[in-house]
């Protein structure tokens, strides 16, 4: 179809901005840039070197395993933690450290419960204080299964999900602040 009739149609993917009178509207412009962005990144890759990240709740198949990978072939130096540390999971990121670790990158995994404030306050401690790292990046992926519960029956498991996933993420984010500001 040669004519431009459906040139003003947004992407299915698109984004929108609010109007004056509080409406979403379709922002072209916007969407451009997105897509622009996107286009560069497929062009180019992603470059992390230089930068460090910390990955909490990494395990085999995880989301958070997933971003390591990602991190690793854009060149950044990359602490992942998980709380089923073992041999086995040392060989997992022993050999996606050798697949896809790209110049510059640096993995270290180690052992980390985040339902618990003394692990998060070691871990915050070890990031800045031994390693000297300044974090450029946190993803808080470590998770609980709750499945079942309701607001009207929410037992001890439930308080655990909830302060692993949310206040515990929370702690974590305010001492990598007073850190960052200490050291």
């Amino acid at each position: 179809m040669s004519d431009d009739s459906h040139h003003d149609i947004p992407p299915h993917i698109h984004l929108c901005e609010k109007s004056k009178n509080g409406q979403w509207l379709y922002d072209k412009q916007l969407s451009s840039t997105y897509y622009d962005g996107l286009s560069d990144i497929n062009q180019q890759g992603t470059s992390f070197v230089g930068r460090t990240a910390l990955v909490t709740g990494c395990g085999r198949g995880s989301i958070g395993a997933e971003i390591v990978r990602s991190l690793l072939m854009g060149g950044a130096k990359v602490l992942a933690t998980t709380s089923s540390y073992s041999r086995q999971t040392t060989l997992f990121f022993e050999g996606m450290y050798r697949k896809y670790g790209s110049r510059g990158s640096e993995l270290m995994v180690v052992p980390f419960n985040q339902g618990s404030v003394q692990d998060i306050d070691s871990l915050v401690a070890f990031v800045f204080g031994q390693l000297g790292w300044d974090l450029d990046y946190v993803f808080p992926f470590a998770a609980v299964s709750d499945i079942g519960s309701t607001v009207d029956n929410l037992g001890s498991h439930s308080e655990l999900a909830l302060r692993v996933m949310l206040t515990n993420v929370l702690r974590l984010l305010g001492r990598i602040k007073l850190a960052k500001a200490k050291y």
